[in-house]
């Protein structure tokens, strides 16, 4: 139970305490009751000593007799809770409550961004929004408060101080975003203003509303207490607020804000990867979007991916449906995405290829041969072609226009220039091929050379001696 403050009419009287108790006590017997202190609880020491509400606000023990009890925070399901003093320094910005308060509403909006609680909820005892004759509107809190907790993405406040119950708008800015008793929002929609409610029915005479604001939606004059439900499933959560008579007929319907959760996203579809046949290495794949989705991670892969594995090399994360990926070698290669959010990963969408046939470097041209060649040694150079990586030189005893089974491969090398050696005489012909990671240039010009070895010396026949008698004759 939330209590917005004036538990009693004169905060030193404690007949008048006694009395509350015994009138709270078929509630407190039953359900805690979260108090914040009103204008008729200061002094007389008694407002802080009766509750033991969460000892986590500023003033930390001082002053005594008031239990740490001034402003504190506290979660109940998936809902933050502040509650300010009475004595709050509502208009100093610049003062060690707000810094208490600011850092309360950075640890509400980060639970709130990691889902451990959907709905931030502040209340304080006098209104900023009001449309009662008594006090009328605290122009000190709309300045200096409102917009700190606005910008913060408060979702309600509850006051009291005027005997009535109104319900205001959503206001961000001192402006109206909405009167609509149904709010939705989308999985990850920032809070677009806070609603500002009134629930001062529970005793004491009631006040007027004599010419409603225009940020008002309505007011009820009646004795009662609002309603506040929140429930949670797996893709929504909602909050909202009735007010009640005595006897818990509704007198107002209120207000229903409904807040989509994020669910773990379904898997995106992947678009086919145009062209089929990649001549540049430049890969664009893009995929569907998908609700609910934060982020999607690229995979690729040389075989087709149907799981995820320490083979499978994840390329990067974005927020939006496409990729660019440059691959720098020939092959088949295969794509897949996940969708992502805080709650989890999807599934991996289909697989799409892609075949990559990069262009190999341009033909070596080779210098022309000196012929005839006397002595078998055939010189070959040729010029240096960008991007090789080595160049393959080959020979064969005709004109080389295919490579195949009968074209001898001599060499790779990673230079510019090979010397062969021949032993026999005939006609070779020569060609080179540039080679680097992504193929094969075509064949150089082909050079051909003679190749004319000298034959032996001439031999010197000995003497024969003469004349022979016996008819035998011995070179």
């Amino acid at each position: 139970m939330l209590y917005n403050g004036d538990h009693v009419e004169t905060a030193s009287n404690l007949n008048q305490w006694n009395q509350w108790f015994l009138d709270a006590g078929v509630v407190t017997t039953q359900v805690p009751i979260m108090s914040v202190e009103g204008n008729h609880d200061v002094g007389g020491n008694y407002w802080g000593v009766q509750f033991a509400n969460p000892d986590n606000g500023p003033l930390m023990g001082s002053p005594p007799n008031q239990e740490n009890d001034y402003d504190y925070w506290f979660i109940y399901a998936n809902v933050f809770f502040i509650s300010l003093d009475y004595n709050f320094n509502y208009g100093s910005p610049g003062s060690s409550d707000y810094a208490w308060l600011n850092a309360t509403l950075s640890l509400a909006q980060n639970l709130r961004g990691n889902g451990t609680i959907n709905w931030i909820v502040m209340r304080w005892h006098s209104p900023p929004y009001n449309g009662g004759t008594r006090h009328g509107e605290d122009l000190t809190i709309q300045n200096t408060l409102c917009p700190v907790i606005e910008a913060a993405g408060v979702d309600v406040v509850f006051n009291g101080h005027e005997h009535i119950y109104e319900k205001n708008a959503q206001i961000r800015n001192k402006a109206v975003i909405t009167k609509d008793s149904l709010i939705p929002y989308s999985y990850n929609a920032s809070v677009a203003g806070t609603i500002y409610i009134i629930a001062g029915v529970g005793g004491a005479p009631m006040t007027s509303v004599t010419s409603p604001p225009a940020y008002e939606v309505t007011h009820v004059i009646a004795y009662g207490y609002c309603l506040c439900s929140v429930t949670r499933n797996t893709t929504a959560t909602t909050l909202q607020i009735e007010m009640r008579g005595v006897s818990h007929n509704v007198l107002d319907t209120g207000v229903k804000i409904i807040k989509c959760l994020p669910v773990v996203p379904i898997p995106p579809e992947m678009n086919p990867i145009l062209p089929a046949i990649s001549t540049t290495g430049l890969i664009q794949v893009n995929w569907t979007e998908v609700p609910n989705a934060d982020n999607y991670t690229i995979y690729r892969h040389t075989s087709p991916i149907t799981l995820l594995n320490e083979t499978v090399i994840a390329l990067g994360t974005v927020a939006v449906t496409d990729y660019n990926d440059v691959v720098t070698r020939d092959g088949n290669f295969y794509y897949a995405v996940t969708a992502s959010n805080t709650i989890g990963l999807s599934t991996l969408s289909n697989c799409q290829s892609v075949n990559v046939d990069l262009p190999g470097p341009d033909a070596p041209v080779l210098t022309a041969l000196s012929s005839p060649c006397t002595n078998g040694i055939i010189q070959l150079d040729w010029n240096a072609v960008a991007d090789a990586d080595n160049y393959r030189v080959y020979r064969y005893s005709s004109s080389i226009t295919v490579i195949n089974d009968t074209v001898t491969f001599l060499d790779a090398v990673g230079g510019t220039s090979f010397t062969d050696m021949v032993t026999r005489d005939g006609i070779f012909f020569y060609a080179v091929t540039a080679t680097n990671e992504t193929g094969i240039s075509p064949l150089s010009n082909c050079q051909s050379v003679e190749v004319d070895l000298p034959g032996p010396d001439a031999p010197v026949l000995a003497s024969i001696p003469s004349p022979n008698t016996n008819g035998i004759i011995q070179l």
